[in-house]
């Protein structure tokens, strides 16, 4: 119990730091690699309304994009574009 909530907390904080203070970004899926990414560990996915997958870490998810990007987005970051 105590890897897998390392591992959460591992990949939160990579997800975090790729935003970068944005709520939204679209990084190469080989800057999660190189960052220890580890894509098995998640605490939910939904698939949205355009039926897109997304995985969730707490309060940030990410969805892959075609040509091997990912993109990253973190609570609230619909407000943040409609402001």
């Amino acid at each position: 119990m105590a890897e897998t909530d390392a591992a959460l907390h591992r990949n939160w904080a990579i997800l975090i730091r790729l935003l970068d203070g944005r709520y939204r970004r679209q990084v190469q899926r080989s800057a999660l690699e190189v960052a220890g990414f580890q894509w098995k560990y998640l605490t939910e996915f939904f698939i949205s309304e355009q039926g897109r997958t997304f995985y969730l870490v707490y309060d940030c998810a990410w969805t892959e994009l075609p040509e091997g990007s990912v993109l990253i987005v973190r609570k609230g970051w619909r407000e943040e574009a409609s402001s």
